[in-house]
């Protein structure tokens, strides 16, 4: 699926709805668990960052970002410390709030902002250009990590995870080309992506699920290279996670 068929709006909904079911279904101690892939994070905190992320999104309440081109994020830590610090803010604001206060804090920002992720209206300053996916992207992974941490299968494929999947990649082209790297082709379910300047010296194939799983760090070095490669994982395995 290209990213350019995708409705923004729909696929967040979607994943959202999903997210939530399976959230509010929990008991309470259950958002107390400690989520593998964000060690600093329980279940609560992942919730109040996905909604302090969309009601941020909705309401341009995100000075931290001011002056910041996210599409740096892998390249400069000055980038990388505004969004850290923008993501602490967003709990700490939260604090003490319960999960279902939570769900519809983030439900009644996602109304507000349905316009902007289909690009009727844009995002209020200092939103970035392109936060459409940067909200996709990261909901579709923490839906993931959810799912993880309660023991649960990944989720089923999704048009978020695709769009996921193009973010990374686009990240991934921008380390590649600004180091001394060579190129990588990357093949997800069928779908072929290029990444890097010049001739690929090497191939990755894998699904969807797993290219996602590897570009957003959470995958080990050991399990990167365990993955489908032709050519040498080694020349990509440090470079291929954004974080």
């Amino acid at each position: 699926m290209s990213a350019s068929d995708v409705d923004f709006a729909a696929a967040y909904c979607d994943v959202q709805g999903r997210l939530l079911a399976v959230l509010l279904d929990q008991p309470a101690d259950r958002f107390d668990l400690q989520v593998p892939s964000c060690p600093e994070w329980t279940l609560w905190h992942l919730l109040a960052h996905l909604t302090g992320g969309m009601v941020d999104a909705s309401t341009g309440n995100a000075p931290e970002l001011d002056g910041v081109s996210l599409h740096d994020y892998s390249l400069d830590p000055a980038v990388r410390d505004a969004v850290e610090a923008m993501s602490r803010r967003q709990i700490d604001e939260r604090r003490g709030h319960p999960p279902a206060a939570l769900a519809e804090e983030w439900t009644a920002a996602t109304a507000v902002a349905l316009p902007m992720l289909r690009g009727d209206e844009p995002f209020p300053s200092p939103m970035p250009p392109f936060m459409e996916y940067t909200l996709l992207e990261d909901l579709a992974v923490h839906e993931d990590d959810v799912r993880e941490t309660l023991g649960l299968a990944p989720a089923p494929p999704s048009a978020a995870r695709s769009v996921a999947l193009v973010a990374y990649v686009v990240a991934l082209d921008r380390r590649l080309r600004s180091g001394e790297h060579p190129a990588l082709r990357l093949v997800a379910d069928e779908e072929v992506f290029l990444a890097g300047e010049g001739e690929p010296v090497a191939t990755l194939t894998a699904s969807t699920y797993e290219l996602v799983m590897a570009l957003s760090g959470r995958r080990s070095s050991n399990q990167i290279e365990a993955l489908d490669w032709d050519g040498d994982p080694t020349l990509f395995v440090n470079s291929l996670s954004e974080y």
